[in-house]
């Protein structure tokens, strides 16, 4: 139990119910980081391709996506380990008599994961606010984006070297069950996630007054619809994740089953805020669709295919090439971008901008 800076585990003795002994849950939380490994892999493949056809540069941005990749990776591979090696959904105490390594999981759930899980959600959101920084290029907005890049880069370095030195000496953390000098981390896992719901709240909101004032066709704002209710997923699994730390008292005193659903949470969140940047880069596919290569392989398959019917899939690119006149130089500036969302707000903050210049 949490008591100030006092945390015990509490292992009950006796004879256990059958029931209280087969109960485990460990398999739920393996399929959860098995299902967000193969989404992540296959959007940054697909988000791979969608830069070559596109013949983008690699950008220091887009390192910041590859290393929020492998830090997600490493997080689901370090929870699917608590459950195999740390016994993770099973009640402690018959984990502990099964074998299973407690003080392996006191590491792992104490320092490995937090500190792995703060790596993969500060690269995540700075990647989205990079994003956003190439919409805004002057007003609130942007400085409001800086600041919210300020505030979570300084609140990960802030979680991750007081998970790291939560005890006094560190190793207290994992080598004892009666941890007299360390933070009280309920406490702390609490207080800790609200810094990130709210950024992720105003994340959310920050380009929607400039979105929605786009004179554009409604499959556009459809697409942006979409795409915001892939960074609301992320808001959502915040929230949950959140929302199980404070109704949870119980994480020291059953830890190795209480925790199951916070590492589930803790996986699922960095990994949307993952899968959202990747989305933003499909644009280019609808082009893709109406190239004459594909139209050869379609119909080399007997695929029926149709102009017609894809007529949507590369419209927008097809309206950037008429509006850029051909000219290289024109295009860069739209191309660099990674969505559908950002191009066309650029491409009517130019239009802004060219009236402004024309008044005298």
């Amino acid at each position: 139990m949490a008591t100030g800076n006092h945390t015990t585990v509490i292992l009950p003795t006796g004879p256990l119910p059958p029931d209280y002994v087969a109960a485990d849950r460990g398999h739920i939380l393996i399929s959860i980081c098995i299902c967000f490994i193969v989404l992540e892999v296959i959007a940054f493949v697909l988000r791979t391709f969608a830069r070559r056809l596109r013949k983008l540069p690699f950008r220091w941005d887009e390192a910041l996506v590859v290393f929020s990749l492998l830090s997600n990776l490493t997080l689901a591979g370090m929870a699917i380990a608590s459950v195999t090696t740390a016994g993770v959904g099973k009640h402690t105490i018959v984990a502990a008599r099964q074998g299973y390594s407690l003080q392996w999981g006191a590491l792992n759930g104490s320092i490995l994961i937090p500190n792995i899980y703060a790596l993969a959600v500060v690269s995540s959101k700075l990647a989205i606010l990079q994003l956003f920084g190439n919409i805004f290029s002057m007003g609130i907005e942007r400085r409001i984006t800086q600041f919210l890049a300020v505030i979570i880069l300084v609140h990960g370095i802030v979680a991750f070297f007081m998970t790291l030195f939560q005890c006094n000496p560190p190793s207290d953390a994992w080598k004892t069950e009666i941890r007299e000098n360390c933070l009280n981390m309920t406490l702390y896992y609490k207080y800790n996630c609200l810094p990130t719901v709210i950024t992720d709240a105003i994340m959310l909101v920050l380009p929607i007054p400039k979105v929605w004032s786009l004179h554009a066709p409604i499959r556009m704002k459809l697409g942006v619809g979409f795409m915001l209710f892939t960074a609301t997923i992320g808001v959502v699994s915040s929230i949950m994740r959140t929302w199980g730390f404070f109704n949870n008292n119980q994480i020291y005193v059953d830890p190795r089953w209480e925790t199951l659903d916070l590492f589930a949470y803790t996986v699922a969140e960095p990994a949307t805020y993952f899968l959202a940047i990747c989305l933003s880069s499909y644009k280019v596919f609808g082009r893709y669709m109406k190239s004459e290569r594909m139209m050869s392989f379609l119909s080399k398959y007997g695929v029926p295919f149709s102009a017609r019917s894809y007529r949507g899939f590369g419209q927008f690119d097809n309206d950037d090439s008429k509006a850029k006149g051909g000219s290289n130089d024109k295009q860069k500036g739209v191309r660099d971008f990674d969505s559908v969302l950002l191009s066309e707000i650029e491409r009517d903050s130019r239009k802004d901008n060219s009236v402004t210049d024309s008044i005298p």
